[in-house]
């Protein structure tokens, strides 16, 4: 059984994550750290601690025996949060990391959309700044770049590496949960390296 931490599980794409992985993925044990417990009371079958992931050693605490760490983390202060979790993997010798962040951190995506892209990295360069961190960890990382994430039920997603044109300029959030379940199964798939997802 797989021991999954999920950071960010309260959001709206972290609640749609956890309704596919409970209905699809059977042999997974699932635990949640996050400031309101409240906030998941309608699932069940979760590990659900409730802490605050700006204080590393309580997040050092929760991620003993994990196989994986799931973030899909946004706060003003992500940089520091991606330290801790970074110092906190490492004390608990997990290596396997996916880490959503937005499309165009790195100025990669090509054609009429970069310079909307562009200007919005300028104005949060602290997305950068984090997603970098993960990069330069050591860690066994996945970047998650997700298009304008939308509510729907496709969940046929296009893969798009650093360079390679949009397919879309939006993605559904089932589809998000979709290519984490993906790596979930097969923990080897697209390793260090960043993943444009859209529909």
């Amino acid at each position: 059984m797989k021991k999954i931490l999920i950071l960010g599980a309260s959001s709206p794409t972290g609640k749609v994550l956890l309704t596919y992985l409970q209905s699809s993925k059977k042999n997974l044990d699932i635990t949640c750290f996050v400031r309101s417990p409240e906030k998941l009371s309608s699932f069940s079958n979760l590990n659900i601690i409730k802490g605050d992931l700006a204080s590393q050693p309580s997040l050092s605490s929760v991620m003993k025996d994990k196989d994986m760490v799931i973030t899909l983390l946004n706060a003003d202060n992500l940089v520091t949060l991606a330290e801790n979790v970074v110092k906190s993997m490492k004390e608990n010798n997990i290596k396997r990391i996916i880490w959503m962040t937005g499309m165009g951190i790195h100025h990669e995506v090509p054609g009429k959309i970069k310079e909307i892209l562009d200007k919005l990295v300028e104005s949060q360069p602290h997305y950068v700044q984090a997603a970098d961190t993960i990069m330069n960890s050591g860690l066994d990382y996945t970047l998650l770049r997700g298009a304008h994430l939308t509510d729907g039920d496709n969940r046929k997603y296009y893969i798009q590496k650093e360079g390679e044109a949009l397919h879309s300029n939006t993605c559904d959030k089932i589809a998000i949960a979709e290519f984490i379940g993906t790596i979930i199964d097969n923990m080897e798939l697209y390793k260090n390296e960043s993943i444009g997802v859209t529909n």
